[in-house]
């Protein structure tokens, strides 16, 4: 079956996994290969890469921009998983197929296994033919690359409370276990569900400023921070 025309597309085979999801390859500064790598397109990330492919990287090239965080962004049904160190890189050269990406910014958080998300793939329209095991991936936009900026944190949604979970190199006004009670005037104490998904979707739409007003709970004393946005990488 003939794939739909998508103007300007690449386009690169796939191989279905077990579990029926396509699975791709990447090359990264034409020396290191990632295999197996799940296309996944109900992952909100966007490049998480194994722990290996991040040493391989940097044997080769040790300048390469890198920062790194440490602790947990994720939760699943029995709460948080083990805190744990996750490297940021941003290689030169990135190719998934045909398709050519300079100054790509990586993660590596994994002991093994490979995620393409969401995250990168916002920047594309998307064909996936299953009779010919392709895909086909059309830019939206003229640059799709953009500069890693955070707060220096990331937080979780833990039993009603929201609380620090990550923290980045060089960032030490919050530490991992402080709750937030106070979100830019909002009073996030006990979370509710619909303050949850709130927070959730503007984060993730991007609807967030480059500045930021907390008020956090560290062993029984409350503090009030203003922060800024930081460029990572």
């Amino acid at each position: 079956a003939a794939l739909p025309s998508v103007e300007n597309a690449v386009t690169m085979p796939f191989r279905p996994a077990l579990s029926g999801t396509p699975e791709v390859e990447f090359l990264l500064n034409g020396t290191v290969t990632v295999k197996d790598v799940t296309f996944d397109t109900g992952s909100n990330g966007g490049i998480d890469l194994p722990h290996t492919a991040y040493r391989k990287l940097l044997d080769a090239d040790s300048e390469l921009p890198a920062t790194y965080a440490f602790g947990n962004s994720s939760a699943g049904l029995y709460g948080r998983g083990a805190a744990d160190t996750t490297h940021y890189l941003r290689v030169p050269a990135f190719a998934f197929g045909a398709l050519k990406r300079q100054d790509q910014l990586l993660e590596f958080s994994k002991d093994e296994g490979a995620i393409l998300g969401l995250k990168f793939l916002e920047d594309y329209e998307v064909v996936i033919n299953w009779f010919t095991r392709e895909i086909q991936l059309a830019p939206r936009r003229v640059d799709a690359t953009k500069p890693f900026k955070n707060f220096g944190f990331t937080y979780l949604n833990q039993e009603g409370r929201l609380l620090v979970t990550k923290v980045y190199e060089g960032f030490d006004e919050l530490q991992i276990g402080d709750q937030i009670l106070e979100l830019n005037g909002q009073d996030v104490r006990i979370l509710a569900p619909d303050q949850w998904c709130e927070i959730l979707l503007k984060d993730e739409g991007g609807d967030v400023s480059d500045s930021l007003e907390l008020t956090v709970l560290r062993d029984g004393a409350e503090r009030e921070l203003t922060l800024s946005k930081q460029t990572r990488l």
